[in-house]
């Protein structure tokens, strides 16, 4: 009996301490496991982050745009200044704030200084997206010289469209990329309309890196990218881009170089002016159709006819020449409410006999600015408008000195296109903002090995 109690008794010892350490063990395996599992997730997300493109758009003497895609939607900015060795200033997206970065797959970015670049000097830019600091192959900044100074165009030759989804709503945050041949891109980013502009003034020649000009007749493309990563393409003249014969649902290509089924068959290209069955006509606004506020009207009829026009809602009177191709067109120079609006043209067809034709159509609520054509071939009497500008500006911040830490090690090329495609740096210590850190935390693992290793040495004490 008192043998019973005292082994009974050592018994109660032992069993107190094996128990908490194998709660403790427990507990060490569980933390391990989720530290362990956590960890290995994030690392495998940060290196799936990649750089598709890069390209230099919207190019001016003082300025020019970065355009980027991540293979997912991204924060990003762009490092940059005239010194390779001190990138000291920040361009943030076109469409974020200082306080406020959104997350995109396109990104767009205008490098122009507080007061413009200097003409004909070389500016250095690195791209930071998801904590990497982005750079060319050889570890070196990627590099664009400005051209030198030229003269600005004046001139009313508009580029313009309407993006819509695939449910026929319109498409804002869309990017649309001009491209001709031997000019830089230009790139515009639609509204909450879907609406977008780009002035022809602006393109600049990659040869003589100064405004070029273009004819009707040139053959262009327009790169069109969604969000959502969608794509089209389309294939124009310029004479069939200002406008666009109709809305381009993103997802689809067109061709506007062969005769449109949506144009009349008196468009200026596709028919003999001199023929007797030239039809008057209004192109644009279409019936019914939604516009922006000062829409561009356009239409045919017969090469040195007077058209007179009149918008009965705002009693606004205007008189234009066809021109020598049969096409007449203006631009209203004073803006519309929101609602519906009917116009009306008077002219005379070959035969002299006075057509009229009336056109309703309706000013969106939105009251964005419209996108809008005139060329010298017509004149009005009303006082033309200012020319329109695309131009956006981005705040310029000052850094925080940080590191950013990289791991990635895509292979990286470049085109002679100006384009190419980066790899982040390994090491970096260029001042950005600050970003939250990301990767493998050696802490928890210590933690994890340090319960382990106490687990072990109670083990071995209670038996």
């Amino acid at each position: 009996m008192f043998y019973s109690d005292i082994y009974l008794s050592k018994a109660r010892k032992v069993s107190l301490p094996v128990l908490v350490t194998l709660i403790v063990f427990s507990f060490s395996v569980i933390f391990f496991t989720k530290t362990v599992f956590l960890v290995s997730n994030h690392a495998t997300r940060a290196s799936n982050v990649q750089l598709r493109r890069v390209e230099i758009v919207n190019v001016s003497y003082n300025s020019f745009d970065v355009f980027w895609q991540t293979n997912d939607e991204e924060k990003g900015w762009i490092l940059y200044g005239n010194n390779k060795n001190m990138l000291n200033k920040i361009a943030l997206d076109i469409r974020d704030t200082h306080s406020i970065r959104k997350k995109f797959r396109f990104h767009l970015a205008k490098i122009e200084g507080d007061t413009g670049l200097k003409s004909d000097t070389t500016y250095y830019f690195k791209i930071v997206s998801s904590e990497k600091v982005y750079t060319l192959p050889n570890q070196e900044s990627f590099s664009f010289k400005t051209p030198p100074l030229f003269n600005l165009k004046i001139g009313e030759e508009f580029a313009y469209g309407k993006i819509l989804n695939s449910k026929g709503d319109p498409l804002s945050n869309a990017f649309v990329i001009f491209r001709s041949n031997d000019t830089y891109p230009y790139l515009a980013v639609t509204k909450n309309t879907g609406e977008w502009f780009i002035n022809l003034s602006n393109i600049v020649s990659r040869i003589k890196r100064e405004p070029v000009d273009l004819t009707d007749n040139q053959k262009i493309k327009l790169e069109i990218l969604s969000e959502d990563n969608k794509k089209s393409v389309v294939t124009s003249d310029i004479d069939n881009i200002k406008p666009l014969p109709q809305a381009i649902v993103i997802g689809k290509d067109y061709d506007f170089i062969s005769p449109p089924s949506v144009l009349s068959a008196s468009d200026s290209k596709y028919t003999n002016y001199k023929s007797n069955n030239l039809k008057v006509d209004i192109l644009y606004p279409k019936e019914g159709a939604i516009l922006p506020g000062a829409p561009l009207i356009k239409g045919t009829g017969v090469p040195g006819e007077t058209v007179l026009i009149t918008i009965h809602s705002k009693t606004y009177v205007a008189k234009v020449k066809v021109n020598k191709k049969g096409v007449w067109l203006l631009k209203i120079p004073v803006h519309l409410s929101s609602g519906s609006h009917e116009i009306s043209i008077s002219t005379k067809d070959y035969s002299g006999h006075s057509v009229q034709l009336i056109r309703n159509f309706v000013i969106g609520k939105s009251g964005e600015s419209v996108l809008g054509e005139a060329t010298g071939s017509a004149t009005y009497t009303p006082t033309p408008s200012p020319t329109p500008s695309d131009t956006a500006t981005s705040p310029t911040l000052t850094p925080t000195p940080t590191t950013v830490s990289t791991n990635l090690s895509p292979t990286p090329t470049q085109s002679s296109q100006g384009t190419a495609q980066p790899s982040p740096t390994k090491k970096s210590s260029v001042p950005t903002q600050s970003p939250p850190v990301t990767g493998f935390n050696l802490n928890h693992l210590l933690t994890a090995g340090g319960l382990l290793i106490v687990t072990g040495v109670g083990l071995l004490i209670a038996f």
